[in-house]
């Protein structure tokens, strides 16, 4: 967690009773999440996926975090050779190989994340940490209980990502909502 120090996000949080601890806990999750429901990598890692094409070739982009490099590209237990199978360029992988059979799957390796994080993006990370921490120390994000038949009480949590983390990770993630 290189491009979110600890250190950093006590300049930047209004929070100052977190110990280190706390924080990377606090702050791992918070990546897992933004990693799992944007598909936004921060920080530079290797991911393998299979994608499944819909037509024999066609263009196709893995991830929405950068891609820094293709560490191999596999179809039916073949390695694909880059420049001759497929073409790489920006984020975009172009077959330039007819597939066989597009009902098996394309596994992709790739290196993706960012080298350097953006600055509204590395933000967004530590005010969503700072909201999580908050929301822990205070339990304020319990926002009711039941109580069943057999007594036993559940709670239900409300989510505790503000809504200017949320309008940066839809940026980066590309989804977008147009309201009228």
């Amino acid at each position: 967690m290189s491009a979110f120090s600890y250190e950093e996000f006590l300049i930047f949080a209004n929070v100052k009773d977190v110990d280190e601890n706390s924080y990377l806990t606090v702050a791992k999750g918070v990546l897992e999440y933004i990693k799992s429901n944007y598909g936004i990598y921060p920080e530079v890692e290797q991911v393998t996926q299979n994608l499944f094409l819909s037509t024999s070739v066609r263009l196709i982009q893995p991830q929405v975090a950068p891609i820094i490099s293709i560490d191999s590209l596999v179809y039916d237990g073949n390695t694909l050779v880059a420049d001759t199978d497929y073409t790489f360029y920006g984020d975009d992988i172009e077959l330039t190989t007819a597939l066989t059979d597009v009902r098996k799957p394309l596994q992709v390796t790739y290196n993706t994340g960012y080298t350097t994080v953006p600055s509204d993006l590395v933000l967004a990370v530590y005010r969503h940490i700072e909201a999580v921490h908050s929301a822990i120390s205070k339990q304020t994000d319990v926002v009711s209980k039941t109580i069943n038949t057999d007594g036993n009480t559940t709670y239900y949590r409300d989510e505790v990502v503000p809504k200017a983390s949320c309008k940066v990770y839809s940026y980066y993630s590309g989804r977008s909502l147009v309201l009228v």
